[in-house]
């Protein structure tokens, strides 16, 4: 009996902590919990209703995609990423992405292009409506999903997690308010534009 209630618990609390951990990880990624933020076991174990070991795998985790950082004695915190890691994490971005191209272009099709616009639009509304987090969300779903189309999924699991520490960066050196939200918007636009030609000589 107690191996069958061991059993059933343990799919539970993956489930628990896969929602910690998403929650967590969408809280920095969105600004909610910006660079530097502690991360007291105590208090998320609290707020969670889990034991510390469980909070302190779920930290163990993001430490491992670089968006917490684990000190010895101090615990954890977000990470802040340096001016030589920022620039690093953007150049990374530009090459995969850039290099991708060829393949999101030959294997792009019109649903395709209608998601990547809808993105962008929802992206606008949320910029509009000065709604920070959701801008940031839509953005780099716009990025993820562009890369997707080449169907390469190896590819696309590096650019969502450069995406995420991208937005550390953002939340560590861009000032608030910064004209960079109307450029990713415009850029985006640009992209779609640039693939809607290419993508129809590709398919004669």
């Amino acid at each position: 009996m107690n191996n069958e209630h061991r059993l059933q618990a343990a799919p539970a609390l993956q489930d628990k902590d896969e929602s910690i951990y998403q929650a967590l990880m969408t809280a920095i990624v969105e600004h909610q919990l910006p660079p530097g933020s502690k991360l007291p076991e105590e208090a998320l174990a609290e707020v969670f209703a889990v034991s510390r070991t469980g909070i302190r795998k779920v930290l163990q985790r993001l430490a491992a995609v670089q968006l917490v950082t684990l000190t010895p004695k101090r615990g954890a915190h977000v990470t802040s990423p340096s001016v030589e890691e920022s620039q690093a994490i953007f150049r990374t971005r530009a090459l995969l992405e850039v290099a991708n191209l060829p393949d999101v272009i030959a294997r792009c099709q019109p649903p395709h292009l209608a998601a990547l616009e809808n993105i962008i639009q929802r992206e606008q509304q949320a910029h509009a409506a000065h709604d920070g987090p959701a801008a940031i969300r839509h953005s780099a779903d716009f990025h993820i999903q562009l890369q997707a189309i080449s169907g390469n999924p190896v590819l696309t699991e590096m650019v969502t997690r450069l995406s995420q520490r991208s937005s550390l960066v953002i939340a560590a050196w861009a000032p608030p308010g910064d004209r960079a939200a109307v450029a990713t918007i415009t850029s985006s636009w640009s992209v779609c534009c640039g693939i809607k030609p290419c993508s129809r000589s590709a398919r004669r």
